[in-house]
C-alpha cells in the first residue's frame, strides 16, 4: 500500500467519521426529546393511551481503517502461499 493509498483511506475515514459524529449527536439529542416526551403528567395518562414512539436507527460506525505498522517485508515463501 503506499502512501498516497494510505493518505486517502485516512482523510475517507476522517470524513466518515465526522459525519457519523453529526448523525450521532442528532439520534442522541431525538432520543433525549423521546424520553423527555414519554413522561406525562397523570390527567394525560388517564385519558389518552400511551403511544410507541418511533426511534430511527442509530447510524452505523465507519470502519476504521489499519493502523500503519511500517514496511513488511515478505519473503518468498509467504509470497507462495499468500501470507
Amino acid at each position: 500500500m503506499s502512501w498516497a493509498t494510505g493518505s486517502a483511506a485516512a482523510t475517507l475515514y476522517a470524513s466518515k467519521l465526522t459525519s457519523y459524529n453529526t448523525a450521532k449527536a442528532t439520534w442522541d439529542a431525538y432520543v433525549a426529546i423521546l424520553a423527555k416526551n414519554a413522561k406525562t403528567d397523570a390527567f394525560a395518562a388517564a385519558f389518552s393511551p400511551p403511544k410507541a414512539p418511533t426511534v430511527p436507527p442509530l447510524p452505523n460506525m465507519p470502519w476504521t481503517p489499519a493502523t500503519y505498522s511500517g514496511y513488511l517485508k515478505q519473503t518468498p515463501a509467504e509470497a507462495k502461499i499468500q501470507v
